[in-house]
């Protein structure tokens, strides 16, 4: 096979700052970042659902960010989703869910 030639124009309909490929866990964090830094930003994900592997592997354990010790250790988009799944919880009356370091937080 020597070579495919593809070619089509394709009006551009919108302009953005960061365009992210890949909506799993790194591709979110991507994107929320760039939006928190003002930038307009399109997230692009094949399938139905943000979350990668994270969600379309039915991974439903997620461990606390901490040393073992109740020093949390892992921060930025991550760290905030946590805390904002912790009030979530505690909204709702399940507060058993999470570590007492992350429930006793405002």
């Amino acid at each position: 096979m020597s070579e495919i030639v593809f070619t089509k124009k394709l009006p551009v309909k919108k302009e953005y700052d960061v365009i992210v490929c890949g909506g799993g866990v790194a591709g979110v964090s991507a994107a929320v970042s760039a939006a928190k830094r003002g930038k307009s930003c399109l997230l692009v994900e094949k399938s139905t659902i943000l979350g990668g592997l994270a969600t379309l592997g039915l991974i439903n354990l997620f461990v606390p960010m901490c040393n073992g010790n109740g020093k949390q250790i892992i921060f930025g988009c991550c760290g905030s989703g946590y805390q904002s799944f912790a009030v979530a919880f505690r909204e709702r009356g399940r507060n058993d869910s999470f570590p007492r370091r992350i429930r006793t937080r405002g």
